[in-house]
Order: structure tokens, then C-alpha cells, then sequence
């Protein structure tokens, strides 16, 4: 189950909760599957989403929206009008 990043107040803390979601639902069906894997298919290198995903490393706006990308997550709209 993926949340919807919509009904959250925190898209980037939203987006980590996600990730860890992702990766957890990934390894319990394949019991090899790494965080190296996850990673590439993220484009990211796996120290970067280790940090990520431990609240370590701020989220910026182009990272946020290349993961999102990749879990063909939707694009919400800020109150101002711009895509998050």
C-alpha cells in the first residue's frame, strides 16, 4: 500500500514514510533485495538514500520529483500554485 502524498501537510516527510513503505513491501517479496538495489532504481546512490530515508539529508525539490518519477507517484499542487 502506498500513501497518497496528497492527504499529508509534509511532503517531504510523506515522501521518506513512502520510501521506507516502497523499499520494506519490495524486500519482504524478495528477501535479497538491498538498499543498493532500491537506489539505482532511484537514481540515487545508496549512502544518499540511506541519509534520506534516516532524516539525514534534506529532500530538495529536484530529488523529490525524480523519486516520484520513478514510483510513478502523482505531482500535488503547493498552495501557490507550483507543483511539490
Amino acid at each position: 500500500r502506498i500513501m497518497d502524498i496528497r492527504t499529508q501537510h509534509n511532503p517531504t516527510q510523506d515522501l521518506r514514510l513512502i520510501l521506507q513503505e516502497v523499499y520494506s513491501a519490495r524486500a519482504k517479496r524478495n528477501t535479497r533485495y538491498s538498499l543498493r538495489a532500491f537506489a539505482r532504481t532511484l537514481s540515487l546512490s545508496h549512502s544518499a538514500l540511506s541519509q534520506i530515508m534516516r532524516q539525514k539529508r534534506p529532500l530538495g525539490k529536484k530529488t523529490i520529483e525524480r523519486i516520484g518519477e520513478k514510483l510513478s507517484l502523482p505531482l500535488t499542487q503547493d498552495p501557490e500554485g507550483e507543483k511539490s
